[in-house]
């Protein structure tokens, strides 16, 4: 009859390292790989919310730059070269203009209309944002429909105008090289019988980031 005795040593092997599971060493190492994966993710997915916004916040003052110079266009594109004041604008951030209505006999012009650059009235040209908006001395583009008369009436086409156009400043100098000197953010020129229309626009995006777009157009008024 066989016999066991109870003190003999047991003939299966101790577990090894890798059967008896992590240790906290590995579980930690385990951990800190788990942080940075999760943490790249989120960069990731910030870096890619901030770009949606970027790109909304610019498409969004591409449409109401556009919206504008329409405006402008066709108020511009019915007046008349020799009806301009000043006759030769030169940068000019106002321009008085009549409108064409008839040519049965002749041309029956309109009454005078002005267009023209105007300061936000809640941020004065001080150098300061008093309306605390995020933008300093911003201003408007106006039309103005009969112009020194009873009943002149005005309409705002844009706000959020740049003070002066994008890379200009206030320094008896051409900073921006486009032939004009501490031209205002609105500001037409006539450059051979055409007019010239040049607009910043400024727009603070939600992390209050400023985005500008300067765009120009060319208006042939009639002869």
């Amino acid at each position: 009859m066989e016999t066991f005795d109870e003190h003999q040593p047991s003939s299966k092997a101790p577990a090894s390292k890798s059967e008896a599971g992590f240790t906290l060493h590995e579980m930690a190492i385990g951990m800190a790989m788990m942080v940075i994966t999760l943490g790249g993710i989120a960069s990731f997915v910030k870096v890619g919310v901030e770009s949606n916004q970027v790109m909304a916040r610019q498409s969004a003052i591409d449409s109401k730059v556009g919206r504008v110079l329409d405006a402008v266009t066709r108020e511009l594109g019915q007046s008349g070269i020799t009806q301009l004041t000043p006759a030769v604008p030169a940068g000019d951030e106002s321009l008085t203009f009549l409108t064409a209505l008839d040519y049965a006999e002749g041309v029956t012009w309109s009454n005078p209309s002005r267009i023209e650059f105007q300061y936000d009235p809640s941020d004065p040209n001080d150098g300061v944002d008093n309306n605390g908006n995020g933008l300093i001395d911003e201003g408007y583009v106006v039309l103005v429909t009969n112009s020194g008369m009873a009943n002149e009436d005005s309409r705002i086409l844009a706000t959020g105008v740049r003070e002066y156009l994008q890379g200009e400043t206030f320094n008896a100098v051409d900073d921006n090289g486009n032939g004009l000197v501490d031209e205002q953010g609105f500001c037409i020129e006539l450059v051979d019988n055409t007019l010239v229309v040049r607009l910043s626009l400024q727009e603070v995006g939600p992390n209050g980031q400023i985005y500008t777009r300067t765009v120009e157009t060319s208006v042939a008024p009639r002869n």
